[in-house]
């Protein structure tokens, strides 16, 4: 199973693991400084299937606000195409407040 895991530690951390990673992606898209502080990372995983996605997201302390914007989110997609919430960054998550996984190519 690949993954991407994103968390605070008084900034944000990311950590991705792909299981067939496609070894030539596009150069210009792959991995580079986008100016003195920036940076862009790109990849793609193989997948034998179009699939599905599963996403996990821990709840913050505070919950009832939380799960009572995620509630006004969903009654506001109506026909939009992107479900939008906000979820507060959590200090000292190492990476593990949302995590997204697929299953790769085997």
């Amino acid at each position: 199973m690949a993954g991407i895991d994103v968390g605070g530690d008084a900034s944000v951390e990311w950590f991705v693991e792909v299981e067939h990673a496609r070894r030539n992606p596009d150069p210009d898209s792959a991995q580079h400084p986008t100016n003195p502080k920036g940076w862009k990372q790109h990849g793609v995983d193989e997948t034998d299937q179009p699939g599905d996605f599963t996403i996990c997201i821990q709840i913050p302390d505070n919950r009832d606000a939380f799960l009572s914007g995620l509630q006004a989110a969903i009654r506001d997609v109506g026909n939009k195409k992107a479900l939008c919430f906000t979820l507060p960054i959590v200090p000292n998550q190492k990476g593990k407040q949302i995590n997204i996984s697929w299953k790769s190519r085997p």
